[in-house]
């Protein structure tokens, strides 16, 4: 099932942030999850998120962000990026093969960076997640945080100065969330990102990457 989310126009990014341009989400069903590239543009920042992995292998030409194994249950979260070509434009899509048929996936697609970074990891299993902060670079163009909750809920509540992309929540199956923060000066370097609203006792895990 796909839930999209699509932004026109360049509202939205600071002078030297990001622009977002399109995000969707998915409750994957098989093993096989195609990602629609639609609102994208040639050279845009595609970044793919993934919150239960398994012997999962990226397209060619995509690269592995990060790969995280949650301590506080068994599953591992992926996150990957690409920058499009005339191709992958043409195409439409790509298709993601992975050994578990569960969680959910995200695409969000910017314009102006051209990598994605992964900068810290942070579990909880209490009412609140607060994601480590990291020293933005010189480069910095927008903060992205990936958050997974098992408690099959996506109603806990990001920080303020993020905006949601993407979300997916559903039985069976986690509860995600996609949030950016495309204007880098509204990121303050080691803040933590505060996102609240859990079941105590069931485990989140959030990754915060960075794009450049």
């Amino acid at each position: 099932m796909l839930h999209l989310t699509r932004h026109t126009g360049f509202g939205g990014g600071a002078a030297f942030g990001a622009v977002f341009r399109a995000a969707q989400s998915y409750a994957a069903a098989s093993t096989s999850q195609v990602i629609d590239l639609t609102g994208a543009r040639e050279g845009d920042l595609a970044v793919v998120c993934a919150s239960i992995v398994t012997a999962l292998a990226g397209p060619a030409g995509w690269t592995e962000v990060v790969r995280y194994a949650w301590t506080g249950i068994s599953y591992t979260a992926a996150v990957y990026s690409r920058v499009l070509d005339a191709a992958d434009i043409a195409a439409g899509s790509v298709t993601f093969t992975n050994a578990a048929s569960g969680g959910h996936w995200c695409i969000a697609i910017y314009s102006g960076p051209t990598l994605a970074t992964h900068k810290t990891s942070t579990e909880s299993n209490t009412t609140s997640l607060s994601c480590t902060g990291f020293t933005k670079s010189g480069l910095c163009r927008a903060v992205v945080a990936w958050v997974a909750d098992s408690d099959i809920n996506d109603s806990f509540t990001i920080p303020g100065n993020m905006v949601q992309r993407a979300t997916r929540g559903s039985p069976g199956n986690f509860g995600s969330k996609l949030c950016d923060i495309i204007n880098p000066s509204d990121y303050t370097n080691g803040s933590a990102l505060a996102f609240t609203g859990f079941v105590a006792g069931s485990p989140q895990m959030g990754l915060l990457i960075e794009l450049t």
